[in-house]
C-alpha cells in the first residue's frame, strides 16, 4: 500500500467494475469517532436531474491508484440512512487550536495508508491522530505538547437523594380525555 493523500482522490470518477457503471464522482470520506479509519466514502451521483448521494465501504473497493475509483461491483452502494451517525466526514477545513489557545491553522488534509490515517495536515504541520484532543465539524483541538492531557468533561447535574424524593408530583391530563394520570417529575 503507497501512501496519499485524501485530496488525491477527491473528485474522482467512481466506476463500477461488474456493471461498467459510472456511479458519480467521489465527495468525501467518512470517518470513525477517532480519525483513524475511512468507514465509507461518499459519491454524488453525476446524474443532473436527480443528484443523489451514496455511500460504500472500503472493501467494496478494487483499486483507487489510478484515474478512477474502481469498485468490484454496485452491490455494495447504500443510501445516508443506512449509515450509523458516528461516522465523522474529513475534518477538512476546521481551525485548528492547541490546548494552550494557540491557532494552529487550518486542516487541510490527510495523509492515508490503505484506509487508515496516518497524519492530519494543519498548516504546515502534520499531526498523528492520537493528538487530537476533541474536534466539531469546524474546530479541532490538537494536542501539541508531546504530554498527556485530559479533557475535562461538563458536570452532569445528577439530583441528590433528598431533592429526588422530594419530586412534585404533577397531575398530567391526557389530551385524549381519559381520566388524569400522576407523573413524578424531578425539578
Amino acid at each position: 500500500e503507497k501512501m496519499y493523500k485524501l485530496s488525491e482522490i477527491i473528485g474522482k470518477s467512481v466506476i463500477g467494475t461488474f456493471e461498467a457503471k459510472n456511479v458519480g464522482t467521489l465527495m468525501n470520506a467518512l470517518f470513525d469517532r477517532n480519525l483513524t479509519k475511512i468507514r465509507w466514502f461518499e459519491v454524488l451521483s453525476d446524474d443532473e436531474t436527480d443528484a443523489e448521494r451514496t455511500y460504500f465501504e472500503p472493501p467494496a473497493v478494487s483499486a483507487m491508484d489510478g484515474d478512477a475509483i474502481m469498485l468490484k461491483n454496485c452491490g455494495k452502494l447504500t443510501g445516508r440512512f443506512s449509515l450509523a451517525p458516528v461516522f465523522v466526514p474529513a475534518p477538512v477545513n476546521a481551525a485548528a487550536y492547541s490546548p494552550a489557545g494557540k491557532a494552529l491553522g487550518r486542516v487541510t488534509d490527510l495523509t492515508l495508508d490503505g484506509f487508515s490515517v496516518r497524519s492530519i495536515s494543519v498548516g504546515d504541520r502534520e499531526f498523528p491522530p492520537e493528538a487530537v484532543l476533541s474536534r466539531s465539524d469546524d474546530v479541532m483541538i490538537i494536542n501539541d505538547t508531546g504530554e498527556k492531557i485530559r479533557l475535562v468533561p461538563p458536570k452532569t447535574k445528577v439530583p441528590e437523594p433528598s431533592e429526588a424524593n422530594s419530586a412534585e408530583v404533577v397531575i398530567a391530563v391526557d389530551p385524549a380525555g381519559a381520566a388524569p394520570s400522576e407523573t413524578r417529575a424531578v425539578t
